[in-house]
């Protein structure tokens, strides 16, 4: 379970690159913008990880790693 809660950080931080790549919203040029579908993944990937690292009752200090995660980790 170790293994993947940090393969789901990996994945929420790998959604947020993509995020502030390709930005927020999607679409235009003639087409309605949406919301990125990469932030419902990414928030749920974050949730799998804050999740998985509870059951393991364990602390994520962010500061310490360098990740941010939401609240509630």
């Amino acid at each position: 379970m170790f293994i993947q809660a940090l393969r789901a950080l990996d994945r929420a931080e790998a959604c947020r690159e993509a995020i502030d790549r390709e930005g927020m919203m999607i679409g235009g040029e003639g087409k309605i913008a949406h919301i990125n579908p990469l932030l419902k993944a990414e928030k749920d990937a974050r949730g799998q990880f804050a999740a998985m690292w509870k059951a393991l009752h364990l602390t994520y200090n962010g500061a310490v790693d360098g990740r941010r995660l939401g609240a509630g980790v």
